[in-house]
Protein backbone atom coordinates (compact mmCIF):
# COMPACT_ATOMS: atom_id res chain seq x y z
CA UNK A 1 0.00 0.00 0.00
CA UNK A 2 1.06 3.65 -0.91
CA UNK A 3 -0.21 6.42 1.07
CA UNK A 4 0.20 10.15 0.54
CA UNK A 5 -1.18 12.75 2.49
CA UNK A 6 -1.28 16.37 3.07
CA UNK A 7 -2.80 18.72 5.23
CA UNK A 8 -3.26 22.70 5.04
CA UNK A 9 -4.61 25.20 7.56
CA UNK A 10 -6.06 27.11 3.86
CA UNK A 11 -5.91 30.86 3.40
CA UNK A 12 -8.99 31.62 6.44
CA UNK A 13 -8.58 29.73 9.34
CA UNK A 14 -5.58 30.77 12.05
CA UNK A 15 -5.09 27.49 13.23
CA UNK A 16 -5.35 23.24 11.51
CA UNK A 17 -7.34 21.23 13.41
CA UNK A 18 -7.19 18.54 10.16
CA UNK A 19 -5.47 15.32 10.94
CA UNK A 20 -4.60 12.92 8.75
CA UNK A 21 -2.79 9.33 9.58
CA UNK A 22 -0.87 7.24 7.52
CA UNK A 23 -0.20 3.53 8.33
CA UNK A 24 1.14 1.70 5.42
CA UNK A 25 1.99 -1.72 6.76
CA UNK A 26 -1.47 -2.13 8.63
CA UNK A 27 -2.81 -1.06 5.61
CA UNK A 28 -4.54 1.81 6.77
CA UNK A 29 -5.08 5.47 6.02
CA UNK A 30 -7.71 8.27 7.72
CA UNK A 31 -8.66 11.46 8.16
CA UNK A 32 -10.15 13.56 11.20
CA UNK A 33 -11.89 16.84 11.20
CA UNK A 34 -11.46 18.55 14.31
CA UNK A 35 -14.34 20.94 15.43
CA UNK A 36 -14.94 22.97 18.93
CA UNK A 37 -12.44 25.65 18.38
CA UNK A 38 -9.32 26.82 20.28
CA UNK A 39 -7.01 23.21 20.58
CA UNK A 40 -10.16 21.23 20.72
CA UNK A 41 -10.64 20.32 17.56
CA UNK A 42 -7.28 19.54 16.86
CA UNK A 43 -7.13 17.80 20.14
CA UNK A 44 -10.37 15.45 18.82
CA UNK A 45 -9.11 14.92 15.68
CA UNK A 46 -5.74 13.37 17.19
CA UNK A 47 -7.49 11.48 19.76
CA UNK A 48 -9.83 9.96 16.97
CA UNK A 49 -6.69 8.96 14.54
CA UNK A 50 -4.71 7.86 17.80
CA UNK A 51 -7.84 5.47 19.78
CA UNK A 52 -8.84 4.04 15.92
CA UNK A 53 -5.74 3.21 15.09
CA UNK A 54 -4.92 1.64 19.04
CA UNK A 55 -7.86 -0.20 18.67
CA UNK A 56 -7.66 -1.78 15.48
CA UNK A 57 -4.03 -2.92 16.18
CA UNK A 58 -5.65 -4.78 18.99
CA UNK A 59 -8.49 -6.36 17.30
CA UNK A 60 -5.82 -8.12 15.14
CA UNK A 61 -5.72 -8.11 10.93
CA UNK A 62 -7.11 -11.31 10.56
CA UNK A 63 -10.41 -10.85 12.55
CA UNK A 64 -10.80 -7.25 10.74
CA UNK A 65 -14.58 -6.95 9.12
CA UNK A 66 -17.61 -4.38 9.67
CA UNK A 67 -18.38 -5.36 12.98
CA UNK A 68 -15.39 -4.97 14.30
CA UNK A 69 -14.48 -1.88 12.68
CA UNK A 70 -17.72 -0.79 13.69
CA UNK A 71 -16.79 -1.17 17.92
CA UNK A 72 -13.51 -0.12 17.18
CA UNK A 73 -15.06 3.07 16.15
CA UNK A 74 -17.96 3.45 18.60
CA UNK A 75 -15.17 2.38 21.49
CA UNK A 76 -13.15 5.41 20.28
CA UNK A 77 -15.64 7.40 20.17
CA UNK A 78 -16.38 6.79 23.74
CA UNK A 79 -12.52 7.92 24.85
CA UNK A 80 -12.69 10.77 22.71
CA UNK A 81 -16.36 11.89 24.54
CA UNK A 82 -14.82 11.45 27.62
CA UNK A 83 -11.70 13.84 27.17
CA UNK A 84 -14.18 16.07 26.23
CA UNK A 85 -15.89 15.90 29.33
CA UNK A 86 -12.31 16.92 31.21
CA UNK A 87 -11.85 20.10 29.99
CA UNK A 88 -13.99 22.47 31.52
CA UNK A 89 -13.41 25.18 29.34
CA UNK A 90 -14.47 23.49 26.16
CA UNK A 91 -18.31 23.67 25.04
CA UNK A 92 -18.34 21.26 22.14
CA UNK A 93 -15.65 19.26 21.57
CA UNK A 94 -15.35 16.58 17.91
CA UNK A 95 -14.28 15.38 14.61
CA UNK A 96 -15.51 13.75 11.66
CA UNK A 97 -13.24 10.89 10.48
CA UNK A 98 -12.95 8.48 7.56
CA UNK A 99 -10.94 5.81 7.29
CA UNK A 100 -9.66 3.29 4.63
CA UNK A 101 -8.65 -0.51 6.04
CA UNK A 102 -7.39 -2.46 3.35
CA UNK A 103 -7.73 -6.60 3.92
CA UNK A 104 -5.98 -8.66 1.49
CA UNK A 105 -8.82 -7.97 -1.85
CA UNK A 106 -11.18 -5.84 0.47
CA UNK A 107 -11.40 -1.94 1.16
CA UNK A 108 -12.85 -1.11 4.49
CA UNK A 109 -14.10 2.69 4.61
CA UNK A 110 -15.76 3.57 7.98
CA UNK A 111 -16.74 7.26 8.56
CA UNK A 112 -18.62 9.26 11.11
CA UNK A 113 -19.85 12.93 9.94
CA UNK A 114 -19.09 14.69 6.25
CA UNK A 115 -15.35 13.40 5.79
CA UNK A 116 -15.53 11.52 2.50
CA UNK A 117 -14.21 8.30 1.12
CA UNK A 118 -13.71 8.34 -2.84
CA UNK A 119 -12.56 5.54 -5.41
CA UNK A 120 -11.12 6.47 -8.93
CA UNK A 121 -11.38 3.19 -10.62
CA UNK A 122 -10.56 3.12 -15.07
CA UNK A 123 -11.55 7.00 -15.33
CA UNK A 124 -14.46 6.80 -12.88
CA UNK A 125 -14.50 8.77 -9.67
CA UNK A 126 -17.08 6.94 -7.11
CA UNK A 127 -18.17 8.44 -3.58
CA UNK A 128 -17.90 5.94 -1.23
CA UNK A 129 -19.53 7.99 1.47
CA UNK A 130 -22.36 9.33 2.41
CA UNK A 131 -22.28 12.64 4.61
CA UNK A 132 -24.20 12.10 7.32
CA UNK A 133 -25.49 15.62 7.32
CA UNK A 134 -29.09 17.31 8.07
CA UNK A 135 -29.94 17.55 3.95
CA UNK A 136 -29.30 13.87 3.89
CA UNK A 137 -31.46 13.00 6.75
CA UNK A 138 -34.34 14.89 5.29
CA UNK A 139 -33.81 13.26 2.24
CA UNK A 140 -33.56 9.74 3.58
CA UNK A 141 -36.70 10.21 6.13
CA UNK A 142 -38.31 11.22 2.52
CA UNK A 143 -39.10 15.23 4.39
CA UNK A 144 -37.34 16.41 1.17
CA UNK A 145 -36.62 15.57 -2.31
CA UNK A 146 -33.75 15.58 -4.23
CA UNK A 147 -35.36 18.39 -5.95
CA UNK A 148 -36.07 20.44 -2.98
CA UNK A 149 -32.73 19.65 -1.43
CA UNK A 150 -31.10 21.30 -4.19
CA UNK A 151 -33.20 23.82 -4.17
CA UNK A 152 -32.43 24.53 -0.61
CA UNK A 153 -29.03 24.30 -1.30
CA UNK A 154 -26.25 22.75 1.13
CA UNK A 155 -27.06 22.21 5.39
CA UNK A 156 -23.50 21.33 6.35
CA UNK A 157 -24.45 21.11 9.24
CA UNK A 158 -23.15 17.09 10.77
CA UNK A 159 -25.39 15.10 12.26
CA UNK A 160 -23.16 13.44 14.04
CA UNK A 161 -19.33 13.42 15.20
CA UNK A 162 -16.64 11.89 17.39
CA UNK A 163 -16.66 12.69 20.49
CA UNK A 164 -19.95 15.33 21.26
CA UNK A 165 -22.08 12.67 22.44
CA UNK A 166 -21.55 9.43 24.29
CA UNK A 167 -23.21 7.27 21.44
CA UNK A 168 -22.12 7.32 17.78
CA UNK A 169 -23.40 4.92 14.73
CA UNK A 170 -20.43 4.84 12.25
CA UNK A 171 -21.25 4.13 8.70
CA UNK A 172 -19.10 1.18 7.30
CA UNK A 173 -19.00 -0.66 4.25
CA UNK A 174 -16.97 -2.95 2.28
CA UNK A 175 -15.79 -2.69 -1.58
CA UNK A 176 -13.83 -5.04 -3.39
CA UNK A 177 -10.11 -3.87 -4.98
CA UNK A 178 -8.86 -3.80 -8.13
CA UNK A 179 -5.19 -3.17 -9.22
CA UNK A 180 -5.92 0.42 -10.69
CA UNK A 181 -7.90 1.54 -7.86
CA UNK A 182 -6.76 4.69 -6.10
CA UNK A 183 -8.57 5.98 -3.24
CA UNK A 184 -9.32 9.31 -1.98
CA UNK A 185 -9.98 10.07 1.79
CA UNK A 186 -10.73 13.98 2.66
CA UNK A 187 -12.20 16.67 4.71
CA UNK A 188 -14.73 18.78 3.50
CA UNK A 189 -12.26 22.04 3.30
CA UNK A 190 -12.19 19.93 -0.23
CA UNK A 191 -15.31 18.66 -1.12
CA UNK A 192 -17.18 21.68 0.26
CA UNK A 193 -15.75 23.65 -1.99
CA UNK A 194 -14.95 21.35 -5.12
CA UNK A 195 -17.73 19.41 -6.93
CA UNK A 196 -17.02 15.85 -7.71
CA UNK A 197 -17.23 16.23 -11.22
CA UNK A 198 -13.99 18.71 -10.67
CA UNK A 199 -12.83 16.29 -8.61
CA UNK A 200 -12.85 13.63 -10.70
CA UNK A 201 -11.36 15.78 -13.94
CA UNK A 202 -8.35 16.92 -11.79
CA UNK A 203 -7.64 12.99 -10.50
CA UNK A 204 -7.52 11.70 -14.06
CA UNK A 205 -5.12 14.38 -15.40
CA UNK A 206 -2.90 13.87 -12.64
CA UNK A 207 -3.33 10.08 -12.10
CA UNK A 208 -0.14 8.94 -12.86
CA UNK A 209 1.61 10.91 -10.21
CA UNK A 210 -0.21 10.81 -6.64
CA UNK A 211 2.30 13.46 -5.34
CA UNK A 212 1.50 16.04 -7.93
CA UNK A 213 -2.10 14.95 -8.08
CA UNK A 214 -1.95 15.82 -4.22
CA UNK A 215 -0.83 18.99 -4.50
CA UNK A 216 -3.58 19.70 -7.29
CA UNK A 217 -6.11 18.27 -5.18
CA UNK A 218 -5.20 21.13 -2.89
CA UNK A 219 -4.81 23.69 -5.24
CA UNK A 220 -8.08 23.54 -6.65
CA UNK A 221 -9.75 23.78 -3.00
CA UNK A 222 -8.14 26.74 -2.48
CA UNK A 223 -9.23 28.13 -6.19
CA UNK A 224 -12.40 27.57 -5.54
CA UNK A 225 -12.55 29.47 -2.25
CA UNK A 226 -12.00 27.10 0.24
CA UNK A 227 -12.50 28.79 3.76
CA UNK A 228 -11.50 25.75 5.48
CA UNK A 229 -8.71 23.46 6.51
CA UNK A 230 -7.60 21.30 3.62
CA UNK A 231 -6.78 17.45 4.29
CA UNK A 232 -6.67 15.00 1.46
CA UNK A 233 -4.69 11.56 1.67
CA UNK A 234 -4.17 9.55 -1.48
CA UNK A 235 -3.91 5.57 -1.33
CA UNK A 236 -3.25 2.67 -3.91
CA UNK A 237 -2.85 -1.05 -3.61
CA UNK A 238 1.09 -1.88 -4.38
CA UNK A 239 0.09 -6.00 -4.68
Amino acid sequence: MIVVGKSWKGRVRSRNEDVYWSRPELKLCGVADGMGGYDAGHIAARMTADAVTEGLIATGFENLNRQSIEAVVKKANVTVHARGRELADVRVMGATMVLLQLVEETAYVCHVGDSRAYRLRDGELTQLTRDHSVVNKQLESGEITEEEANKLGRDTRVTQAMGPSQVVSPTVAEFDVAASDLFMLCSDGLTGFVENQTLASVMNEFRTNINVLLTKLIDAASEHGSTDNITVVLAEQTE
